[in-house]
């Protein structure tokens, strides 16, 4: 199972994450990443990679 951690604190609304999903889970609104389509997430860890204030953490737990 894959985990999308989005903290919209430390977000800037930059939209890296945006631009970088080949799955479109990301959206900007009001200023801000917003998780749209998470279970569209294939766990490639692009956006993680490109956030620029480490505002995404992705992980991968096992399902019970």
């Amino acid at each position: 199972m894959i985990k999308v951690d989005l903290n919209v604190g430390k977000c800037s609304g930059c939209g890296a994450c945006v631009k970088v999903c080949p799955s479109k889970v990301f959206e900007v609104r009001a200023g801000k990443a917003f998780l749209s389509n998470i279970k569209a997430c294939i766990g490639c860890k692009i956006c993680e990679i490109q956030c620029p204030n480490y505002a995404i953490k992705i992980s991968y737990s096992k399902q019970s």
